[in-house]
This record gives structure tokens, sequence and C-alpha cells, in this order.
């Protein structure tokens, strides 16, 4: 009886270890796996930091590279900084293809959720901002308010330089289900598809741009510049280089 009980006693206790191990383990997995995660968006927060810094020096140093002599001896400082900085909006779109591809990898995309999602955070406030621009400038007496012309600078980003960003990004985020798509190809593929694919996008930017200035005028009252073609290459590059990340990452720690 003794012995019945205390082999009984011994399975539950090994039961008992084997449930605390399972339970450990998962708890170690879970943490390891939200590491990798925050490891991940702390470097795309590092270079969004970066890309602002950009954006920040481009604007403090405009009137300085509008103003000076260009034969001046303090031109050239402050104009290659500048010119320099200039990347900081194709890093954005750059960073933007990681994003969507790192936020997919493990979950279900939804096509109908995820623009609601782009409109509430970006189209609206771009629409609030376009808003506030206009009655600001007919409050200075810039040009007078007409409906009409609000409704054509919402539409158009042509308020204000900086909007044409929102037309660029949102017309990549309507083609996401595609560049998820061949990312989880590049993924499964070898580097060869991933390298040949970034130069055909380079390629096709390229070719956008020499022709763009024929094409405006062929098409004079099409926003051409905006189209998204024109950034093609680093949205594209971005989504490989996230499909492509852990492998890059072994790489570069070898």
């Amino acid at each position: 009886m003794n012995s019945n009980k205390l082999e009984i006693d011994t399975e539950n206790i090994q039961s008992e270890i084997q449930l605390s191990d399972k339970y450990i383990a998962g708890k170690i997995e879970k943490k390891s796996n939200n590491f990798n995660k925050v490891r991940k968006y702390r470097e795309l927060d590092v270079m969004n930091v970066i890309f602002c810094i950009l954006v920040v020096l481009i604007h403090v140093s405009s009137v300085a590279v509008t103003n000076l002599p260009v034969n001046s001896a303090v031109f050239p400082i402050i104009y290659f900084p500048w010119r320099l900085s200039m990347i900081s909006i194709q890093g954005f779109i750059f960073l933007s293809g990681m994003k969507l591809i790192f936020s997919f990898q493990n979950r279900k995309f939804i096509y109908s959720r995820y623009i609601i999602g782009r409109i509430k955070k970006i189209v609206i406030p771009y629409i609030v901002c376009t808003v506030i621009y206009y009655i600001y400038f007919v409050y200075i007496g810039y040009f007078p308010f007409k409906i009409i012309d609000l409704l054509k600078y919402i539409s158009d980003g042509s308020i204000s330089a900086q909007f044409y960003f929102v037309f660029i990004i949102m017309q990549f985020y309507l083609l996401a289900p595609l560049f998820l798509k061949i990312a989880e190809k590049a993924k499964k593929s070898s580097y060869i598809f991933s390298i040949i694919s970034v130069i055909i996008s380079f390629i096709i930017t390229q070719a956008w741009v020499i022709f763009l200035p024929k094409l405006s005028s062929a098409i004079p009252y099409m926003p051409l510049g905006k189209f998204f073609i024109g950034n093609l290459v680093f949205f594209y590059s971005g989504c490989i280089v996230a499909a492509n990340y852990e492998k890059l990452r072994y790489f570069a720690l070898k």
C-alpha cells in the first residue's frame, strides 16, 4: 500500500516538474521573442531620430544656403551637410517599408483594417493640419477664404511642400499586399532574388525620374511628381531588408 502510494507521489512530482519546466521554458521563449521585437524597434527608433535631426538641419540651414554668396568661404561648409541631409526623406520611406514587413511577420494581414488604421493615423491628421494651415494663411491675408480652394489644397497637398510625403506614403500603403507577398517570397528565396528585384526597382525609379519632365509636360493636370514610382526603390529596399533581416544580422555579427 505504501509502495503504491510512493509510486503515485513520485509520478505526481515528476509530472509537476515537467509542467514547471514547460512553463519556465515558455516564459523564457516569450521573453526572448519580446527582447528581439524590442531590439528591432529600438533600431528603427534610432534611425527615425537621426532622420528627424537631418530634417531639422535642412530647415535650419536653408536660409543660409539661400542667402549666402556661392563664392564665400562659409557656403560649402553649410551647403554640403545641407545637401547630404536631403537623404532623410528617402530614409523615412525606407523605414516605412521595413516597418510594414516587421508589423505583419507574426500576425495576419487584414487589408481593410490596415487601411482604416492608416486613414486614422495619417490621412485625418493631414486633413486637420491642412485646414489649420489654410485658416492661418487666410488670417494673415495671404489669400481670401474659398471652400473650393481649401478642398483643392486637401486633394493635392500643395498648401505646404512637406505634405507631398503623405501622398507618396499612402500610395505605398495601398499597395501593401503586393509588397508583403514579394517580401515573403524574398524571405524564402536566395539572395539572388532579393538583389535582382532591388536592381529592377532601382531601374524603374531612375527611368521614372528621367522621363518625368516629359510626362509632366504631356499631362500637366496630373501631379506626377507625387507618384510613388519616384521613390519605389527606397520603400522596396526597406521591405527586402526587413524580409532578410535575420540573415543580414547574422552575417553582420559573424
